[in-house]
């Protein structure tokens, strides 16, 4: 079976870190929302209050 052997080769040598290098990316792009989510409520509830205080 040449086939199957040649197929073999080619999947052990196939890097496997490709799904985990996705999925940092995934968590860091949840992250930046989540920060940037929470720096933007900051800033409203700051704006808020200026505009309060200035009434």
């Amino acid at each position: 079976f040449p086939n199957v052997e040649t197929l073999l080769r080619i999947f052990l040598t196939i890097p496997i870190s490709n799904a985990t290098g996705e999925r940092s990316f995934s968590v860091l792009k949840r992250i930046k929302n989540y920060l940037w989510n929470s720096i933007s409520q900051c800033k409203l509830e700051d704006l808020s209050i200026l505009c309060i205080e200035s009434k």
